[in-house]
């Protein structure tokens, strides 16, 4: 389990491995958390994607999106109604397998999507990116960059919270060694409000093309 306590913004960040007994005790850390007022970012990135036969039983994993979902819940489950606190952050890298299923999901986090600069560079060129295996590091399929891009975009302009979060500058490990942890959520991390809209496409071109 990796924790890194965030004392400045009351934010724990934690980072969940593909093991079960990381995944509830992360789960535990964060409704621990929770109770007491500590909002904590969580990513999913290590967590093998959708189908990926799990060895040891001989059955496909459901996937990071599954586990976000428990977590959705049981901190739902353990909320304060009387306080209107920030929403916790989910974080998933931008290559991950799960990244539509991720972008689709409507959740009670803020929801944070990790790219890098080969990713900027595949908007830019309007062209295809990997998608990587987490458990393995290899390449299992690939999608349109801006397509994506412009699904991250709706995303975040539902929720002032929401965004991205730039990998390159917390690490300079590729996406794919998954050893980056997830930053305070001011932090290299770029919401999609009327303020930073202007900021967001001096980096990226408006997204404009379809999934491929």
């Amino acid at each position: 389990m990796t924790t890194t306590p965030s004392t400045t913004s009351q934010t724990r960040n934690l980072i969940i491995e593909d093991n079960l007994e990381s995944i509830f005790d992360i789960l535990k850390e964060a409704v621990l958390s929770h109770r007491d007022g500590v909002r904590v970012s969580i990513s999913f990135s290590n967590i093998r994607s959708r189908g990926d036969i799990i060895t040891s039983i001989q059955k496909p994993s459901q996937g990071a999106v599954s586990f976000l979902k428990l977590f959705d819940k049981a901190l739902r489950t353990i909320d304060n109604k009387e306080e209107k606190n920030k929403p916790d952050i989910a974080i998933l890298n931008v290559d991950h397998p799960d990244i539509l299923e991720f972008l689709s999901y409507e959740s009670h986090f803020s929801m944070k999507v990790g790219v890098t600069k080969e990713f900027i560079k595949a908007v830019e060129e309007d062209a295809m990116y990997d998608l990587i295996d987490p458990r393995t590091g290899q390449k299992v399929n690939q999608l349109n960059a801006r397509g994506v891009y412009d699904l991250i975009s709706e995303k975040t302009m539902s929720s002032d919270e929401s965004g991205i979060i730039y990998l390159d500058k917390i690490s300079n490990v590729q996406m794919p060694k998954r050893e980056q942890q997830p930053l305070n959520e001011n932090q290299n991390s770029l919401p999609f409000t009327e303020e930073t809209k202007t900021q967001a496409e001096e980096i990226i071109p408006p997204p404009v093309v379809a999934m491929a």
